[in-house]
């Protein structure tokens, strides 16, 4: 697992190289917290008072969504179940959920109708999470209607934010949902090699938190 050829789950592992398989929402909380941590934390630099945003589901996307209550009068948009319970009691922040069909085992929805709304609306800034980041080719992920939601998250932002940490990097996954230079910035972890971070500075901006 500290080589990134393997994924420990209970009882075992899997190959971190095979292309459809995705961890569950409860078992991806507790890998690399700490980098996830601090990407969150970078990632509030860039949400003001007053700011429409959208946040992917994800458990990074979900450590910024702790940090927002400092915030006022922020609209936060998300797919994720999770996030949005964890948000709807807190005064300054008014929480809109993404409707659709409820993927089991990821607390999100996807699907047409999840798709339709975001066609419809216009966000300051959306939270981007990614399962494989490939430099050359894109950003994936296992699942079709995952990636279908992703991008039509990127479209209605004006600034689109990828929140990967480094174990993302260099990997492919099934479905592929947009390109790297479809970002604004990418935000990721001081772990990330200087060799990866000068091919992805090229085509976009990068930030090591």
């Amino acid at each position: 697992e500290k080589t990134g050829k393997l994924i420990r789950t209970h009882g075992g592992a899997i190959s971190a190289e095979t292309s459809g398989i995705e961890l569950s929402a409860d078992q991806k909380k507790t890998k690399n917290i700490s980098n996830k941590t601090r990407i969150a934390e970078k990632s509030m630099e860039f949400v003001q008072d007053g700011d429409i945003i959208l946040l992917d589901t994800g458990t990074t996307t979900a450590e910024i969504a702790k940090l927002l209550t400092v915030r006022r009068n922020v609209t936060v948009i998300t797919n994720d179940l999770e996030i949005a319970l964890q948000l709807e009691g807190h005064t300054g922040l008014n929480v809109i959920i993404i409707g659709g069909s409820v993927r089991p085992g990821f607390h999100c929805t996807v699907g047409m109708f999840a798709n339709n709304l975001l066609d419809e609306i216009t966000v300051d800034k959306a939270f981007i999470a990614t399962n494989s980041l490939d430099i050359e080719t894109g950003l994936y992920t296992p699942d079709t209607n995952q990636a279908e939601i992703k991008n039509r998250m990127i479209k209605c932002a004006r600034e689109a934010f990828l929140v990967c940490d480094n174990t993302k990097i260099g990997r492919k996954s099934f479905a592929k949902f947009a390109e790297l230079d479809d970002f604004h910035i990418v935000i990721t972890d001081s772990e990330l090699d200087a060799e990866s971070y000068s091919k992805m500075s090229a085509k976009v901006e990068v930030i090591r938190a």
